[in-house]
């Protein structure tokens, strides 16, 4: 497994990578640091050297990133790591992660983020909401004061449209996590909604010596739903898929998405779901 880290050596990345590096203890994974440089965050004085400046940056992340690994080591000894610092002034923080992911054949990308305030106060801002939303890579989100201490249960919230092959895929994730999974469906108090129980059945049925459970809850919110199952079953990682959804409902899609994954109080991990042709064909039939 090849792990990406986007790292800017603040806790709550520096905790991420704390945090990857014990999860993927007794694994054959490597782990790949990225800093983000950006030439505008250098002052432009007259008196001021800005190349020599940017080449002493540079220096100076490196040495941090050697400093980083060589604390990781002593989690996981058996860990390769590498690291590297792209100055691209051309490209986004999303495109540099998207980019590095993508030379690098990485399976997964770890962010910090700081506390419970909302998007500002992400590690990398909006551009990591965009990277949950619309990442074709898992992407785990570790809160700054989370701690590493197993992965024995893990909650996967599940909206039932796709259960068949987000489930399959997880299970498959869960490999070498080797959690119980417990399944999540919220409801609204009054809502007519059919829950699919035959389908949710058949796949606990199919799947039996996975470790898996179900369980529907009737509130009016989902974070709060979320976060009063994760202290009855004391979960260590939350799952939640991305998928299309028509237009009108994308932006509440993303809201509700974006609050989960920066509001919980344990990892979230962001998998995307295989987008659905009719899916597809509803969007672009309404924005036409």
């Amino acid at each position: 497994m090849k792990i990406l880290i986007p790292v800017d050596f603040s806790n709550a990345s520096r905790n991420a990578a704390y945090y990857a590096s014990e999860m993927t203890s007794g694994i054959d994974a490597e782990v790949f640091l990225l800093n983000m440089l950006f030439a505008e965050a250098i002052p432009h004085v007259a008196i001021v050297d800005t190349e020599g400046l940017a080449d002493a940056t540079v220096e100076a992340t490196s040495q941090n990133c050697i400093q980083l690994i060589e604390e990781l080591k002593e989690k996981n000894e058996n860990l390769n790591f590498s690291f590297k610092s792209i100055n691209d002034n051309s490209l986004s923080q999303m495109q540099m992660i998207e980019k590095s992911a993508s030379d690098n054949g990485i399976d997964l990308i770890v962010i910090g983020e700081k506390g419970v305030s909302g998007i500002e106060r992400m590690v990398f801002g909006s551009n990591a909401a965009s990277l949950i939303s619309d990442s074709n890579i898992p992407v785990i989100t570790v809160p700054e004061h989370a701690r590493f201490n197993g992965i024995k249960n893990l909650v996967y919230l599940s909206d039932l449209l796709n259960i068949e092959e987000e489930l399959a895929r997880l299970i498959s994730f869960n490999k070498f996590l080797k959690a119980h999974i417990h399944i999540l469906h919220t409801i609204l108090p009054d809502s007519k909604e059919n829950p699919k129980k035959d389908i949710v059945k058949d796949l606990l049925t199919r799947y039996k010596s996975s470790g898996i459970s179900y369980q529907i809850s009737l509130q009016n919110n989902l974070v709060d739903s979320m976060e009063e199952f994760i202290k009855t079953v004391k979960a260590d990682l939350v799952v939640m898929f991305t998928h299309v959804t028509p237009f009108f409902e994308m932006t509440s899609h993303k809201s509700v998405m974006r609050e989960i994954a920066f509001y919980s109080s344990i990892p979230v991990l962001s998998l995307k779901s295989k987008i659905q042709e009719e899916q597809i064909e509803s969007v672009l039939n309404y924005l036409e």
